[in-house]
């Protein structure tokens, strides 16, 4: 535990904690408790050592310290070096520290892109035909085909399949809003497809009784391979999805120093 997190603690637990000079000092000792604040920034001079070794060595401790701060407070103090950093050396390992420790904090803003979820529709299933429904030629899960989107496949390495969505799901709401009518698919493939990549949406699934909700954080619908062989599943490639998302990052870290530069 952070040494003053400790000391607040105890202040808590006392009846000194009521007294006004403490009262006064309080907020100051909460400010430096917070992950990142009062904390000592890791040497980065070694970052610039004539001896690899040192060099690696000094940049495998600043991630693992970055990566003890699950908030991104400490990611965004190396953001700040980084941007300052003139030197060639040390400007190239901050980038590598950077994909590794706050990259993850920023997936949600910098992509480029449609957003994706990785399931397949059944148009069939889906379409207004009621004599088909009524004939019950379809699952009782879609016995009402205007209500929601019946899931007939979870695409492997997809944001459904690691958010644990499957097939014969049903989904009728994305973050509360319903997506019953008169063409639930196309609602949901506008409304996925407006948000960037690493948005996070909750879906309202049905899966039998159980009334679910997900949530989902979207990958980038660029990964997904265009036009696939007719009756042929779409493969999402992780080494794709992975480079676009480090592109984005480069290109977004680009602009940050170019801004930085004409102010």
């Amino acid at each position: 535990m952070n040494p003053l997190l400790f000391v607040l603690v105890a202040i808590f637990k006392t009846q000194e904690y009521y007294a006004a000079p403490m009262r006064r000092i309080l907020p100051l000792l909460l400010l430096l408790a917070m992950p990142g604040i009062g904390e000592e920034l890791p040497e980065l001079g070694k970052l610039r050592s004539d001896k690899f070794e040192e060099r690696q060595k000094a940049e495998d401790q600043i991630v693992e310290w970055a990566k003890e701060d699950e908030s991104g407070t400490r990611a965004e103090l190396l953001f700040s070096k980084f941007m300052e950093s003139s030197d060639p050396e040390e400007f190239h390992r901050l980038t590598k520290i950077l994909v590794d420790v706050h990259l993850p904090h920023k997936m949600g803003s910098i992509q480029d892109g449609p957003g994706f979820i990785g399931i397949n529709m059944s148009l069939q299933a889906n379409l207004l035909l009621r004599p088909q429904f009524e004939e019950k030629r379809f699952p009782p899960q879609i016995a009402d085909p205007s209500r929601g989107v019946y899931i007939t496949a979870v695409i492997p390495n997809t944001p459904a399949e690691r958010a644990g969505l499957k097939a014969e799901d049903v989904v009728v709401a994305i973050d509360g809003v319903s997506i019953a009518g008169e063409n639930p698919p196309t609602r949901l493939k506008d409304i996925i497809s407006k948000e960037r990549p690493g948005a996070k949406i909750l879906l309202s699934v049905e899966r039998g009784d159980e009334n679910l909700e997900i949530e989902v954080t979207l990958m980038n619908g660029k990964a997904v391979p265009v036009n696939p062989a007719r009756g042929v599943e779409p493969r999402i490639d992780p080494e794709v999805v992975t480079r676009l998302l480090k592109e984005d990052y480069f290109r977004w870290l680009r602009n940050q120093r170019q801004e930085r530069a004409t102010r």
